[in-house]
């Protein structure tokens, strides 16, 4: 879908925000959104919220593994 308001949100294990986007066509490439550090092998909790152009409203959470 296309969308009008779109965020992406990846935390780690402590409730720091590792990523941010509000860009659905980008992806996490495991890095850390300010620093571009590579993150460590773990488990993150990832968010998504968004609006699309037609009104549908979503919000997805869950967990994601980060391996090398």
């Amino acid at each position: 879908p296309e969308w009008k308001n779109y965020k992406m949100e990846i935390y780690n294990r402590w409730g720091g925000l590792i990523f941010l986007s509000e860009d659905p066509n980008q992806e996490w490439n495991g890095r850390h959104y300010k620093n571009g550090e590579e993150c460590q092998q773990s488990v993150y909790v990832y968010k998504f919220q968004g609006v699309s152009t037609i009104g549908r409203t979503f919000e997805k959470a869950g967990n994601v593994l980060l391996t090398r």
